[in-house]
């Protein structure tokens, strides 16, 4: 079953926000409506990017990569140009075969 890795990023406040779901579109308004306690309190958000795996297992490993200290670095060094797609270093056992990483402008949010 398909799952994706997400990152969210506060448009008000320093906040990054990394989670998994079948459905990122569904995913992604709840936390733009507060239906997420974790993350209420720092809306509004855009979307830094996703990653599709196969298998929620894969999913999970990346995600509590990206959680990590290491991975919150990988995330805002991305961001900034610095690492390249293929760039494994640091990003845990997880094998990231046919991943599609999309990173939308800085600008970037959904309206619904």
């Amino acid at each position: 079953m398909t799952t994706y890795v997400y990152a969210l990023q506060s448009i008000q406040k320093t906040y990054i926000y990394v989670g998994l779901t079948q459905n990122v579109q569904e995913r992604f308004k709840r936390h733009q409506n507060g239906r997420e306690k974790t993350t209420r309190s720092y809306r509004p958000f855009r979307i830094i990017f996703t990653e599709e795996y196969a298998t929620r297992e894969e999913a999970r490993i990346r995600e509590k990569y990206l959680k990590s200290g290491y991975g919150k670095e990988w995330i805002k060094a991305r961001r900034a140009g610095v690492v390249e797609l293929a760039d494994t270093h640091g990003s845990g056992p997880c094998v990231r075969k046919n991943v599609r990483v999309q990173i939308p402008p800085p600008a970037y949010t959904i309206k619904h």
